[in-house]
């Protein structure tokens, strides 16, 4: 959602991220259930998502080198500039905890493209579940990082 007085996200990291949200269409998934989120820290605003992979559309999985499989999910990070309406370099972290306890860190690697940036990773779908995602974001210029934890449930793997 747009708020006044804030720049629109019009840059190529939007369109993944609007990739990756709508990508269940294709693939009998509605959008609804895997909504992109955000937070918005006061300077930056971070878009994440966590999704099954088998929900990508070939193209997307193509592209960026990620598994179109039943046992992984896709999650995806973009750190925007409130002032500039940008996207900005972050270090992010994330971690996933399943419901048994297990957990993963996920190696999370930047992509830039056309002058957007944003980050992608992958974890493991074993078993139906909840799975709960930790995220340490710090954007170059900040001093601390940003934490959002947000919990999806997945199909089985």
């Amino acid at each position: 959602m747009h708020r006044p007085g804030r720049p629109m996200l019009r840059t190529p990291c939007a369109h993944l991220l609007l990739t990756v949200v709508l990508l269940g269409a294709g693939a009998g998934v509605s959008a609804g259930e895997w909504a992109a989120a955000m937070r918005d820290t006061g300077e930056y605003t971070i878009h994440y998502n966590a999704m099954p992979a088998s929900a990508l559309e070939p193209w997307v999985a193509e592209r960026y080198g990620l598994p179109r499989t039943d046992d992984h999910c896709v999650v995806t990070v973009a750190v925007i500039d409130n002032q500039t309406g940008k996207p900005v370099d972050a270090a992010v972290t994330v971690s996933a905890v399943r419901a048994d306890g297990r957990m993963y860190q996920l190696e999370m690697r930047p992509i830039t493209d056309a002058g957007a940036m944003y980050y992608v990773g992958e974890a493991p779908l074993e078993s139906a579940g909840a799975i709960d995602f930790t995220l340490q974001v710090r954007p170059r210029q900040a001093q601390m990082p940003a934490t959002v934890r947000f919990q999806r449930e997945f199909p089985g793997g």
